[in-house]
């Protein structure tokens, strides 16, 4: 559970960069 929640994170803060990285 705690890996699948770090890599649900991981993914959430990509799509955070790839936004902001405009």
């Amino acid at each position: 559970v705690f890996d699948a929640i770090m890599t649900f994170k991981k993914e959430e803060a990509a799509k955070l960069i790839e936004k902001l990285d405009i």
